[in-house]
């Protein structure tokens, strides 16, 4: 399937600029890719909700929706989506990390900035990911670990938390595979890991994730919780910032 790019810019200068720039950029990185264009955010909605792009290129003025809450929506149709934000002002740089940013542009960008831009949508796509590998009788399961909110352990059996709302419940104890997460599963306490990903705030002794539920730390290892998520943030916002 092609690779699905689309571009939401109200401002007809800047969203004519910003196609050819991105045409430009787009042909020479993906042989195969789907450049679509939107005038207004209730547009791009009603297409990104049939398929999710991505990568998305948003102004942030948007007229009718800010351009975070669009971005937010894109990120929860596709969790691995490249979001590039074009504006005239830094106003909200600080908010852009909270959907995990690729770039963030000042418009009006170059066909350099476009460029390196998508570039590192590339690297992104391309970051290796061990899968979490189990044996069960003679099966392999095989998960993709950015698509695993929460592994909650029970005796001898394992619940695999999906993003989708699906639960797996399979006989390996956490113990098992801990050797294998990633650098993104941070241990609460006993039995309990989540991804960094899907926690919304880690605040004094509770863990708030973005699907709502609240999960209480280890008082023991609190504040060494807390440090590995403040400083797992910190190298989001280092990674995003140009």
């Amino acid at each position: 399937m092609a690779m699905l790019i689309i571009l939401c810019e109200d401002n007809t200068v800047d969203r004519e600029h910003a196609t050819r720039l991105i045409e430009a950029a787009v042909s020479g990185i993906f042989p195969d890719y789907c450049l679509r264009v939107f005038e207004d955010a209730e547009s791009c909605l009603k297409a990104i909700r049939k398929r999710p792009p991505d990568i998305a290129f948003i102004d942030i003025f948007l007229k009718e929706k800010n351009g975070i809450e669009l971005a937010e929506t894109v990120r929860k149709l596709n969790p691995e989506a490249a979001i590039i934000f074009l504006t005239t002002s830094n106003e909200f740089a600080s908010e852009s990390y909270r959907v995990r940013a690729v770039d963030y542009l000042l418009k009006p960008a170059g066909k350099k900035q476009v460029d390196e831009a998508l570039r590192r949508c590339v690297r992104q796509r391309n970051e290796a990911l061990v899968p979490l590998i189990i044996h069960q009788n003679r099966e392999i399961l095989k998960f993709d670990q950015r698509k695993i909110e929460k592994l909650e352990s029970q005796g001898n059996w394992l619940l695999i938390y999906m993003g989708s709302g699906k639960v797996i419940r399979t006989r390996c104890p956490l113990k098992n595979v801990q050797e294998q997460l990633s650098a993104d599963m941070l241990m609460l306490r006993r039995g309990v890991v989540v991804n960094m990903r899907a926690v919304q705030t880690i605040k004094n002794g509770t863990c708030r994730m973005k699907s709502g539920e609240e999960i209480m730390l280890s008082r023991q290892h609190a504040k060494i919780i807390r440090d590995k998520y403040y400083n797992y943030q910190y190298d989001l916002v280092r990674k995003d910032t140009p």
